[in-house]
């Protein structure tokens, strides 16, 4: 995705709030009192703002990173502006909120991820549209797209360095892929802080450099039903995005402490493109938290601090891959593996404990070599085996029903397994596929014609399998996307996926996950060496509900496959 260190502090954090604070002109606001009314004016809502009581909630919550408005529908922004004054005059607050804001979450080490809208265009007035050149295609809606650059380099050129990371929200949208010059908005919102990490509500695209996936809303019962995503993950805690509900109505938080921790520890294992869990709760205009959110954070925040090592500031495991889609209900063998930033251990967590004291773990696929084992909350030694055919760790205590986390400590003499491949020829590969679109099978993958395309009707996830012929060391897997230019074809190109391999097509194991921007270069995954005869590629899954679509974006394309073997 990005060219960055490995360890940028996206990447490794895990735990977030997701805040919509907002003032909306007419039609009201993101947010209420404690009594449910609503605030008049924009500066009514905006010196309201108890930047110090806020951060001291974040603190107390444990979170590493802030999700929060710049501002939302119709554009009524948070700080001065004379980029706004001069186009909408009365859009811009007189406080610097935002100013308040990165200066207290800052004194507690958190940082600030600042929610804009490139495309927030859909929610003016037609007068602003023709004010603005919303709908005037004329050069690539130059005009619409010189004023959001206007407004967003005022924007960077005022924080500098001290935003940590901006959040463009509906970047999967129709609006967004037709109407935006994308590498002209990320030079705009990197021109005054190169390393800030620009991250887009939705499938990842030229414009940032990682994708987001909100939950819809939707109410998922049993954490154990709940899907890894690659990407950062927002969970919405109340079912709505901002405050709505006075002090004294029923408690409003939909989901337990020990739901949100259970879907941490996953979404931690597989988050390759980082942000991790992003909690969706607002406060009240005035601050405080609708009935029950305060108390479940800071009970979450309390249940992860004596695993914080093995969850915060880690890496998913390169030894044991938890794939786009898992569920803690499929876990395999019961577990999934985070890893230090250093590399030097690694942390099974056992969320499905086996009948016995014994747990049994295949063997690491990055050729790691264990020297010890031991628990993490008691310090105490586990008995630790291994072998050609995989880990045995025997614990000396009770599972945990939570997540019992097991610490293994790596051989820093043994190097991991890398090496360099060479392409397959694609004659000697038989493809197979679901359900595709007519004259679009799985064979145009492999027929050398980047003309063609494979493309599958709609669906959540969707599967293509190769058998090789026979056995080799498999490295890697290319795909070309589908080179139609066009907002049709981008919106089906495979972003989310996970790479599955082995000798026993019924019997594969997850290799690689992460998420493919929607571009039109080749995309590469390298992972370690691995003896198979069949690779899977499972794209997706998808996210949004069917309302929200513009295009199907639940069908998946590619125009070439390459397979990359190191024998």
């Amino acid at each position: 995705m990005r060219s960055v260190n490995e360890t940028n502090w996206f990447l490794s954090s895990k735990y977030a709030i997701y805040v919509t604070w907002a003032y909306e002109g007419e039609n009201g606001a993101c947010g209420c009192y404690p009594d449910g009314q609503l605030p008049r004016t924009l500066d009514e809502m905006a010196n309201a703002f108890d930047a110090k009581r806020f951060a001291e909630d974040c603190a107390a919550f444990g979170v590493q990173y802030v999700n929060f408005t710049a501002y939302h529908a119709h554009l009524y922004i948070l700080y001065p502006s004379q980029v706004i004054e001069h186009y909408m005059p009365g859009h811009a607050a007189s406080r610097d909120v935002i100013r308040e804001l990165i200066d207290e979450l800052h004194k507690h080490d958190i940082k600030l991820q600042l929610y804009i809208h490139a495309t927030i265009g859909d929610t003016m007035t037609a007068e602003e549209h023709e004010l603005l050149g919303w709908h005037d295609a004329a050069g690539g809606y130059r005009r619409w797209n010189d004023f959001i650059n206007a407004f967003f380099e005022e924007l960077c050129a005022r924080y500098g360095t001290e935003i940590d990371s901006y959040y463009l929200d509906m970047i999967f949208h129709e609006p967004f892929l037709e109407r935006i010059d994308q590498p002209r908005l990320l030079r705009t919102l990197t021109q005054h802080h190169p390393e800030v990490v620009v991250v887009g509500n939705g499938q990842a695209v030229e414009g940032v450099h990682y994708g987001s996936r909100e939950d819809a809303m939707a109410n998922v019962s049993d954490a154990d039903d709940r899907q890894a995503y690659p990407t950062q993950t927002v969970v919405t805690l109340t079912g709505t995005w901002w405050s709505t509900q006075q002090t004294d109505s029923p408690i409003v938080a939909r989901y337990t402490p020990d739901h949100l921790f259970r879907y941490l520890v996953l979404t931690a294992s597989a988050n390759t493109e980082g942000g991790g869990l992003a909690i969706g709760a607002s406060p009240y205009v005035t601050m405080g938290f609708e009935p029950g959110v305060r108390e479940t954070l800071l009970a979450l925040g309390a249940l992860i601090q004596p695993y914080a090592k093995s969850i915060l500031n880690t890496l998913p495991s390169k030894a044991y891959v938890t794939p786009a889609g898992m569920q803690i209900k499929r876990l395999p063998s019961g577990f999934v593996a985070t890893r230090s930033l250093d590399g030097s251990e690694e942390y099974i967590h056992v969320l499905t404990p086996p009948a016995g004291n014994t747990i049994r773990l295949p063997v690491p696929l990055d050729g790691s070599s264990y020297t010890s084992a031991r628990m993490l909350l008691s310090g105490k030694e586990a008995e630790l085996s291994q072998d050609a055919s995989g880990v045995i760790l025997s614990i000396p205590e009770a599972w945990d029903h939570l997540d019992t986390v097991i610490v293994l400590l790596r051989d820093p003499s043994v190097p991991g397994k890398q090496a360099a491949g060479r392409p397959l020829p694609q004659d000697t590969i038989t493809i197979t596929g679901g359900n595709h679109l007519d004259g679009h099978g799985p064979e145009c993958l492999l027929d050398g014609d980047e003309s063609t395309y494979w493309c599958t009707s709609e669906g959540i996830t969707h599967t293509i399998t190769l058998d090789l012929g026979r056995e080799y060391e498999v490295c890697a897997l290319r795909v070309m996307p589908r080179q139609e230019q066009s907002v049709e074809s981008l919106v089906t190109h495979v972003t989310t996926y996970s790479i599955w391999a082995g000798t026993d097509p019924d019997h594969l194991r997850p290799v690689a996950t992460g998420e493919w921007k929607r571009s039109y270069e080749e995309k590469h995954s390298a992972f370690s060496p691995i003896t198979a005869r069949y690779i899977q590629l499972q794209a997706g899954p998808e996210w949004l509900p069917s309302d929200w679509r513009v295009f199907p974006r639940s069908a998946a394309s590619a125009a070439s496959l390459t397979v990359e073997v190191s024998d």
